[in-house]
């Protein structure tokens, strides 16, 4: 026997509840590019957009960016900024000494770090909004079977800001904000018939996330986590 809705007392069945979540499921689905547009689906190693930290385990920078709130000063190669004491500290955990190497020249890195802190600001004020993330982690994906070209999607969203401190140094920040799973993925992934999970902040770490992850697309061939 299904529940109908009684008007009379305004109250709603469950076949009324089912629909309006449905419609707000299909709402959401066209408020999302699933296009090869979205940098969230079809993120391209080398971007300009981005800027790639190398040798870093994923859950020492989550835990010193959002649980300890430190700040990040990122390090274009071979720099002679760090003494031996840093180095020895880099080689065994890069992110305790707060600053991290990057696949970028001197000149590219503070071109690209001038650029998204210009950007960033003028998008908060006159937004109000923040859209600079440090992410963690791809998901290598394919639009069908036998694709050749891999498709990569940051699978976790740490929303940062950007402090100059001098002319030329700046430094990076969580700011405080909820960490964001990529929705974007999330709602591709249906087309496959997958469900991918959120990302729990209050209990869970980066690296079970991303095992998680690894379990759910484990049918699809060649779909792949990449954890750095």
């Amino acid at each position: 026997m299904k529940v109908r809705r009684n008007y009379e007392r305004g109250e709603t069945s469950v076949d009324d509840i089912s629909l309006i979540r449905l419609r707000i499921e299909n709402a959401r689905k066209r408020l999302i590019d699933l296009s090869l547009r979205n940098r969230f689906l079809n993120y391209r190693v080398g971007s300009r957009a981005a800027i790639e930290i190398t040798d870093v385990d994923p859950d020492s920078l989550y835990n010193m960016l959002v649980q300890e709130a430190k700040s990040l000063k990122l390090l274009p190669q071979n720099d002679d900024e760090l003494d031996l004491a840093d180095l020895d500290t880099r080689s065994s955990n890069p992110t305790t000494a707060k600053k991290l190497r990057v696949k970028e020249t001197e000149k590219s890195l503070e071109n690209k770090l001038l650029r998204f802190y210009r950007e960033s600001r003028t998008i908060q004020e006159e937004q109000g909004i923040n859209l600079l993330f440090l992410a963690l982690g791809l998901l290598q994906w394919f639009e069908a079977d036998g694709e050749q070209i891999a498709r990569y999607a940051p699978m976790l969203l740490i929303p940062i800001t950007i402090e100059r401190t001098t002319a030329k140094s700046f430094t990076l920040s969580h700011d405080g904000t909820e960490i964001v799973s990529n929705l974007s993925m999330i709602e591709k992934a249906k087309d496959f018939g997958i469900r991918l999970s959120e990302f729990d902040q209050e209990g869970g770490s980066v690296s079970n996330y991303f095992n998680l992850i690894s379990r759910q697309v484990s049918s699809l061939k060649q779909w792949t986590v990449i954890p750095g």
